[in-house]
């Protein structure tokens, strides 16, 4: 009874604590999209050899100079695998908050 008991209150505490766990990814996307959108910068997706850079733009004079702004989520994803966490998209986009506010006609 005792056993029965404990499985059904592990198994019970499972399934309440999925219920709380969220897709990260979704949740990073978003975010991104909530600070670019409104300051009119657009997404773009940026294709290398083993990955895709997405960044976001806000070009209103062609040919001229632009601000860079370059963001990671600190691990080292290519040099060390093992650390990898497969979207290294930061869970705070500090410096896309940060180009949000830049005022320049490039960023």
């Amino acid at each position: 009874m005792t056993f029965v008991r404990s499985f059904l209150t592990l198994a019970c505490s499972s399934v309440l604590l999925s219920g709380c766990y969220s897709d990260m990814t979704v949740m990073r996307d978003d975010a991104a999209k909530r600070t670019a959108s409104p300051v009119f910068m657009i997404p773009r997706d940026i294709p290398t050899t083993d990955f895709i850079i997405q960044s976001y733009e806000r070009v209103y004079k062609k040919g001229q100079p632009v601000t860079l702004y370059i963001e990671g989520d600190g691990t080292y994803t290519l040099a060390v695998p093992a650390l990898s966490r497969g979207n290294p998209t930061p869970s705070d986009p500090v410096a896309l908050r940060l180009a949000a506010q830049d005022g320049g006609n490039n960023v």
